[in-house]
């Protein structure tokens, strides 16, 4: 067999860009988007107009006053709450409603209400709000240093655009007034969206026909038949009247980050059977949410006619955007518009069907999502045990992504043409491991077929690095082969020739999940700090005994068979603290902060329960770890 090498270590770029993805665009209501877009255009000077007219209409308070002054109470409300106390509501207008506030100036609003004798202060914007300015006010931090009365202390929330939308929505007398040079549709009643039926993990689609739903509920619902059959209507409820039609759509048209089960041809654009669902709402109903009718559905669905699976299967549900028909007779033109987004769901078991992220992420006032400015990273903490929780999720490439990873890899391919190499023949594991712990992470790590390990470096990094990875090999007689230019060039066209198809990856951040989560294909990765004073070269020796003897319980063996290895000083650390490895079922790392421990435990599981009834187990072994461990140092 042709020898082939392939990278198992490498750093590349990636750029991303702070502005909303094209998806995020399409997906923002049409009604919502214009009305925001007309908040921002009425001026910062007719925004408290608008506000108090939300607050006196909608929240039923009476006015007061509106400060005119100079600072930052210039554009401060005066309002008396329906229960008779006094409210304080500052505004914060801007001509960028996709813009975010950063909140500098909610410092002087506990002072400001304290002032005025307000037992409440709102903050209303026409934008967002910053994270770290949305946990000043909901995790009450504003409070820091108050040293009065409790009863004294005013209460603080805020009002976003979103918020805002709420309350407007569905005020006739607010939409006429602020927006009736709008085009408003009254009577809108029929809407659509498509079902999607996968069983995972094997990927097989459900493969139902609209007369399986007839079959499935028609002891409880009357269903009548048409088009030869390939139709079928029946009531949900008084309120609500269905259509079902055997359909099809592709991959691209879903609405969601959909990366298809693997499939021969592995391309985009592919055909997937789904159910298509018309909706009627009876005119005896005020007002709807099409989300919620949704929801119904789906929920209906998966209880009555999906059969309940076992032995590690679940159902996968992608319910599509609800869109609605509509005739503008004022430029004589159909159009179709968007009344929500689209969804994915799972049915595991038993449970009833949830979202597909309300299953996988954290639920319950024990974990708070903890989240930077401009991240989306998906970590919770315990709130208890103050453990950190990172959630992994293994995912296949999209065809697009796989072909850019591919393009990365040529341009690592490049780029080692003007690298120094270093070689080790008949490397075992064990040789590949320590390869990849005491190089410069930055380094590139090559493997061949036949076992041998190389790793290549710019010739302008500092050649220390490179004496003491040589010395340390040197030490473990193990011999280091210096490629000559026409050895480089042999090693870059076995590469070359090793490119393969791009497989996937292990995903931290929200925005680049796909659909499905593969529920069987995940990570838990838990991190919490110890104080443990200092440590002497007996207790990290005690360390990695601990760390190797819990590995090798499950299923990870660092000795490869052998009872004992040699470890030079500089291997020490590079042993208790890998993250960049999966290996085992558990992985156990340690790192030494000058008297705090960290402990990081990652455990992957074959489960596809939620997460939440996961998390309970994976929190307990961290405390017999953490217990373990201290008990082990305080000796």
């Amino acid at each position: 067999m042709k020898n082939q090498i392939r990278i198992i270590q490498a750093h590349t770029q990636q750029h991303y860009h702070t502005v909303p993805s094209e998806l995020e665009q399409v997906t923002i209501s049409p009604e919502r988007e214009a009305i925001f877009d007309y908040l921002a255009q009425i001026g910062h000077a007719r925004f408290p107009e608008f506000v108090i007219d939300v607050l006196c209409q909608v929240e039923g308070h009476n006015p007061v006053d509106i400060t005119e002054g100079p600072g930052d109470e210039k554009q401060d409300i005066l309002t008396i709450l329906p229960s008779g106390e006094r409210q304080l509501t500052q505004c914060k207008h801007s001509q960028n409603y996709k813009g975010k506030y950063s909140g500098g100036d909610l410092d002087t609003m506990l002072g400001a209400c304290l002032r005025k004798n307000c037992v409440k202060g709102l903050l209303v914007t026409n934008t967002d709000l910053t994270p770290p300015a949305k946990r000043y006010i909901t995790d009450k931090e504003y409070i820091r240093g108050w040293n009065g009365p409790a009863e004294m202390l005013p209460d603080i929330d805020y009002w976003n655009v979103d918020r805002l939308w709420r309350r407007v929505s569905t005020n006739a007398a607010i939409l006429n007034k602020w927006f009736s040079g709008m085009g408003q549709t009254h009577g809108l009643r029929s809407f659509s969206f498509d079902l999607l039926f996968q069983r995972l993990p094997s990927g097989l689609d459900g493969s139902f026909k609209c007369s399986d739903i007839a079959k499935a509920i028609e002891a409880n619902f009357p269903v009548d038949t048409f088009s030869n059959g390939e139709a079928y209507e029946f009531d949900l409820d008084s309120s609500v009247n269905i259509t079902v039609r055997n359909w099809f759509t592709s991959d691209l048209d879903l609405g969601l980050h959909y990366v298809p089960p693997k499939t021969e041809h592995g391309l985009v654009n592919i055909p997937l059977s789904v159910l298509r669902f018309q909706v009627q709402v009876s005119n005896e109903v005020e007002t709807y949410k099409a989300t919620d009718c949704k929801d119904r559905i789906v929920s209906f669905i998966g209880e009555r006619v999906l059969p309940s699976l076992s032995g590690g299967d679940w159902w996968y549900i992608v319910a599509t955007a609800p869109k609605a028909f509509l005739y503008l007779h004022d430029i004589d033109e159909p159009k179709i518009i968007q009344l929500s987004n689209a969804g994915s769901y799972v049915l595991v078991g038993t449970s009833p069907v949830v979202p597909e992220k309300e299953w996988v992420f954290p639920q319950g006032e024990d974990y708070r999502r903890i989240t930077s400015e401009g991240e989306d990273d998906l970590i919770w903490q315990h709130n208890s045990t103050g453990t950190q929780v990172t959630l992994i999720f293994e995912q296949e490439f999209h065809p697009v992504e796989a072909y850019l990873m591919q393009v990365r890899h040529w341009s690592l391919i490049k780029k080692l043409a003007d690298y120094e190499f270093r070689a080790i023949n008949n490397a075992t594991q064990e040789i590949q491991e320590l390869i990849r712990r005491v190089v410069d992470p930055s380094w590139i790590v090559m493997v061949s077929t036949d076992q041998t390990v190389y790793w290549a470096f710019p010739t302008s990094d500092d050649q220390r690095k490179v004496e003491k990875i040589e010395i340390i090999l040197q030490r473990k007689n193990i011999e280091v082969v210096k490629l000559s230019v026409e050895g480089r060039k042999e090693v870059l066209r076995h590469l070359e020739s090793g490119v393969k198809e791009v497989t996937g990856s292990y995903e931290t951040s929200e925005n680049n999940l796909v659909t499905p989560i593969w529920l069987n294909k995940r990570i838990f990765w838990l991190n919490r700090d110890v104080e443990i004073g200092k440590l002497n070269k007996e207790k990290l020796l005690e360390l990695i005994k601990y760390k190797l003897a819990y590995e090798q319980h499950h299923g990870f063996d660092y000795m490869h068979g052998k009872k004992e290895t040699r470890l030079a000083s500089e291997e020490v650390q590079g042993l208790l603290f890998d993250l960049l490895t999966i290996r085992g079922r558990k992985m156990l790392d340690i790192m030494d902060t000058g008297g705090i421990l960290s402990v990081h435990l990652r455990i992957k599981s074959t489960a596809i329960n939620s997460t939440s009834e996961l998390l309970p187990e994976y929190l307990d072994e961290m405390d017999a770890i953490v217990d373990q461990l201290t008990s082990l140092l305080s000796q």
